[in-house]
């Protein structure tokens, strides 16, 4: 007689994970989340950061075009304010709209990092100079699509910040003049003066007095509209340093904490002028970083801040 044989079943039994081992693995997860995004976002950064500076190549390259076209002047930083083609008011010609047909491409002027790099419509007449509701910068009126990115401005140590056809009424201003234009002959150390810097700001032009009077986001005081002095600052992380690109006179860009371009005051890359070994005052008589009267410009004792972090 025959039998079969009962079969028995030698696989393994599966068991269903515990509790425990479920808690210890998504602890494991959070614990890898939290080491690798910020390493993410810093790489993400980094990549908006080299974009950036590859647009301000771009700039200080057409900027060095127009020098060579117009007997080594750099354009005013507010060529006119003026009436613009279609009647708006107040519209300003800007070293950004002169240097415009060099480049070709408005987008180069809107860096990926900055929060007011990308305007969100056509700028608005009526609304002054820039048009910060729309987050277009000065010179919008003249540009096809009337849109103007912010992100760079141009140094006003070197020229006067004042529209040129102003300039007789500017003297009731208060602010100091200096030249209309930055001369490439008249630089002292082209490779070592900045040229445009990194901004927030729908202005044209940038000094380091606005540095000085509010350096941060979280100091005191920094409440005039335009984000504090408007700088901002790439790869942050774990606080409020950063770097900043900064396009120089001779057309190279460099990375730099802002403070570096200050400190110590007789190695700053503002001044347009020649530097005095210890000197503790800044003035260049060629643009707004001068002496007016009852406006002393950078002289001690400095807001305090802390070279290594800002």
């Amino acid at each position: 007689m025959w039998y079969r044989s009962k079969q028995v079943n030698t696989s393994p039994s599966r068991r269903a994970f515990t509790l425990i081992e479920l808690l210890v693995v998504i602890a494991i997860i959070a614990i890898l989340a939290a080491i690798l995004f910020p390493v993410f976002a810093q790489a993400r950064e980094k990549a908006r950061q080299t974009a950036c500076l590859s647009n301000m190549k771009q700039i200080g390259t057409a900027a060095i075009m127009y020098v060579q076209d117009y007997d080594e002047l750099f354009s005013p930083i507010r060529v006119a304010d003026t009436t613009g083609p279609n009647g708006e008011p107040d519209a300003i010609i800007t070293w950004r709209n002169v240097i415009q047909p060099y480049i070709k491409n408005l987008q180069v002027f809107a860096c990926p990092s900055n929060p007011n790099a990308r305007p969100t419509g056509p700028g608005t007449a009526g609304t002054g100079w820039n048009d910060l509701t729309t987050l277009n910068g000065e010179g919008w009126q003249w540009e096809p699509q009337h849109e103007m990115p912010i992100s760079y401005n141009f140094n006003s140590c070197a020229s006067t910040w004042i529209p040129v056809n102003d300039i007789p009424l500017g003297t009731s201003w208060g602010d100091a003049i200096g030249q209309t234009a930055a001369s490439d002959a008249e630089l002292a150390r082209p490779a070592e003066t900045i040229m445009v810097a990194e901004t927030t700001r729908g202005d044209s032009d940038v000094n380091p007095q606005w540095m000085w009077d509010c350096h941060t986001a979280y100091a005191p005081g920094c409440s005039d509209g335009y984000n504090g002095n408007g700088e901002f600052t790439h790869l942050k992380w774990p606080g409020p340093g950063g770097i900043s690109n900064w396009i120089f006179f001779d057309g190279h860009v460099k990375a730099k904490k802002w403070s570096q371009t200050i400190l110590p005051n007789d190695q700053n890359n503002w001044q347009t002028t020649d530097r005095t070994p210890g000197q503790t005052i800044f003035e260049d008589p060629n643009g707004t970083c001068q002496d007016v009267p009852g406006q002393p410009y950078w002289k001690p004792p400095y807001p305090g801040l802390n070279p290594g972090v800002y």
